[in-house]
């Protein structure tokens, strides 16, 4: 009779045990209550699992970082140079006096330029906002970055005219004959001449700044 009750009687002291490693994990949360009497009171409670504040909750994120230094770097370069240093810069220096330009540029590049830009890096890094966000941290300056925003579609509108340019002059450089080395368009002036007609014309040099070549018309 024992054998025979021995399997029940072993299932049924296992069970509980399966029941228990079921359970679901909970925490007893304990609160203390002061009175203006200073009587004080504690009382427990029972937390389910789903009660329990998320793994890792209340604690900072952890930031995204770049995978290496040179996408950094080639992230700032394609934000800081533009179509305005290539081909707007040049033209500047030469207008106002060439190298001597160079060192009032550099001057003030490095003494106001460089901080400003690092100031920019930094709140956007550190805030992880737009140009607009960003200025939560003062509010009464949202509008400097609603500005940025203005500048930067106004710059948009301009550099696109010129990238436009660009592709035309590109479309215009794969034709068979290339309209700028003859006089034969229909948007040509009657001053202009190629530099063949100038020499079988065999004009005088005193003549020859009223007229103007057919590249010097195309570009205009």
């Amino acid at each position: 009779m024992i054998k025979g009750k021995l399997p029940s009687l072993m299932s049924s002291v296992v069970a509980p045990v399966q029941e228990f490693n079921r359970m679901e994990a909970k925490k007893v949360e304990l609160i203390l209550v002061k009175e203006q009497n200073g009587v004080q009171f504690t009382n427990s409670a029972l937390l389910s699992s789903s009660q329990l504040p998320g793994e890792g909750e209340g604690e900072p994120a952890n930031r995204e970082t770049w995978a290496k230094k040179i996408d950094f770097l080639l992230s700032v370069v394609g934000f800081a140079v533009d179509l305005a240093n290539v081909w707007r810069f040049p033209y500047l220096c030469y207008r106002n006096g060439g190298g001597a330009f160079l060192v009032p540029y550099l001057f003030f590049m490095f003494i106001a330029g460089m901080p400003l830009f690092y100031m920019e890096l930094a709140l956007g890094q550190f805030n992880r906002e737009g140009a607009a966000g960003v200025w939560k941290i003062c509010p009464i300056f949202k509008g400097v970055g609603f500005t940025v925003i203005l500048i930067a579609v106004y710059v948009g509108f301009y550099y696109n005219v010129i990238i436009a340019w660009a592709l035309y002059y590109l479309y215009a450089s794969f034709t068979v004959e290339l309209p700028w080395i003859h006089c034969n368009n229909s948007w040509n002036s009657p001053n202009c001449s190629d530099f063949n007609n100038f020499i079988q014309q065999n004009t005088s040099t005193k003549y020859y700044e009223y007229k103007s070549n057919p590249a010097a018309e195309y570009y205009e």
